[in-house]
């Protein structure tokens, strides 16, 4: 795939030149006056993979690189076979939960299907970014949206036919519409001048420009749905008197509330992966920020002790921690592999286990001579003088575990799921959650008060939710 950053264009020659110069996939003259999203023409690489190449090809116009297997992966599958009668589908899996069938069957012959709206949002915010998954959406709605410069996944009929639904019920009981010839196509470009939108089709791998109004009739035929990827707020850095906090982005920028200093972004240097992990320097007056593969940045007085950007890693870093001296970081691979650099001391790592859910981020212990380990499922894994207070990683979660708080002393830490659920251990105390609220985004981390009495967790688009002592000074959502 090629490496891109997010870019919103006005179509000229000159600028489609440029992009197809700078290798960022092949743009076409659509439109003299309109908006186009830089985005590669990317085909789906198995028989039903069309959702998952959508979502790959609008994460990669937000500078995110994931393969249609990592996506598939995220969103799982259902391959019960389908109960089938007189030539329809009476019973079957849910695509509103995961994919259902064989990704490499047939959907004439029932041995595969596809996937709706909710999982590939789910996966689009597990890979870095915030993602929102709508039905009934009104197309203007939609095409500000992609204005604005943010890509959508749109459920349509395969070469934008149109189809009447039937229903199956699923095994969980929902009744699903469904019909032959399901598809998805990334919606990249906008021309109100003359009402057209310009589309990539990963079954025929081309981009195409057509008119809204064959859109539509498209669109509407599965409700119009539709998935908005937007670069996500992928963590919540407080200062070190909590009176303010940083909210960083998985495009490397970020937002200061409070007394928080403005560290501007990242914007004008290159990131080949998004920006999925960061932490603060101990003056609160810089931030280090770690990319999908590896590369560190730095904002104010953060110093550069190094990175893995140059090395090809068996898996994706995932988060970053520094040590209390400022002087070193630590970086933390899904496999649970650790890289360390400065003054950061090597304490073990997962790297050589098998683990049952990835690793998605880490937090070091007060003296830096641990740090702990939080996997998906809410398994913790204890290092150097890290001491195991518990985990969740034999209980069935609602949602996944996003990310982990220690308390001051180290005697015991908070996790956090996507779905704003907040489990404590050790002498970590429970000042409420956002579980069994209706989010708008997921959240994607957590961070503690310096006085262990409170937390704050932040979403996907910016929404910050403060517990305890900490105080809510304004959020990006």
């Amino acid at each position: 795939m090629p490496t891109l950053r997010r870019s919103l264009v006005r179509l000229s020659i000159a600028a489609a030149v440029a992009s197809v110069a700078a290798g960022v996939g092949t743009v076409r003259e659509v439109h003299a006056a309109g908006n186009l999203i830089v985005a590669p023409v990317l085909g789906q690489t198995h028989s039903l993979s069309c959702e998952a190449a959508a979502l790959q090809i609008a994460l990669a116009a937000k500078g995110i690189d994931v393969s249609q297997d990592w996506i598939l992966a995220a969103v799982g599958a259902d391959r019960r076979g389908a109960v089938v009668s007189h030539g329809a589908v009476q019973q079957w899996g849910d695509p509103y939960q995961t994919f259902v069938g064989n990704v490499d069957g047939s959907e004439p012959n029932f041995t595969g299907y596809g996937v709706y709206g909710p999982p590939i949002a789910v996966a689009a915010q597990h890979a870095g970014a915030s993602a929102q998954a709508m039905e009934g959406v009104d197309p203007q709605v939609l095409y500000q949206h992609v204005l604005n410069g943010n890509p959508a996944v749109v459920w349509v009929v395969s070469h934008l036919g149109v189809t009447s639904l039937r229903s199956w019920t699923a095994w969980d009981g929902r009744v699903v519409p469904y019909s032959v010839g399901e598809h998805a196509m990334t919606l990249v470009g906008v021309n109100t001048d003359d009402t057209t939108v310009t589309l990539i089709d990963p079954e025929t791998r081309g981009q195409f420009s057509t008119s809204m109004a064959k859109f539509e009739s498209s669109f509407n035929s599965f409700g119009r749905m539709a998935v908005v990827v937007k670069a996500g707020y992928t963590g919540i850095q407080p200062t070190v008197d909590a009176r303010g906090y940083l909210l960083p982005a998985s495009d490397g920028s970020t937002s200061a509330f409070g007394n928080a200093p403005s560290l501007g972004s990242l914007q004008g240097q290159r990131l080949n992966r998004a920006v999925l992990g960061a932490a603060r320097t101990p003056t609160s007056k810089g931030v280090w920020m770690t990319a999908a593969d590896g590369g560190v940045f730095t904002l104010g007085d953060a110093r550069f002790y190094g990175s893995m950007g140059a090395v090809a890693l068996n898996q994706p870093v995932v988060g970053i921690a520094g040590t209390p001296s400022g002087h070193g970081y630590w970086l933390v691979a899904s496999d649970g592999g650790i890289f360390t650099f400065g003054d950061a001391g090597f304490y073990g790592s997962t790297g050589a286990i098998r683990l049952n859910k990835p690793v998605v981020g880490m937090a070091a212990t007060p003296s830096g001579h641990g740090y702990w380990l939080v996997a998906s499922d809410g398994g913790v894994f204890s290092f150097g003088d890290a001491v195991f207070h518990g985990s969740t990683g034999n209980l069935v979660l609602n949602r996944p575990v996003v990310g982990m708080a220690p308390t001051p002393g180290g005697g015991g830490y908070w996790m956090v799921a996507a779905d704003g659920g907040v489990f404590s251990f050790g002498n970590a105390t429970f000042f409420g959650s956002m579980g069994g609220t209706a989010l708008v985004r997921a959240i994607t981390a957590m961070a503690s008060t310096p006085d262990g009495g409170g937390y704050w967790m932040v979403a996907g688009d910016g929404g910050v939710f403060a517990f305890g002592d900490a105080v809510f000074y304004g959020s990006a959502g």
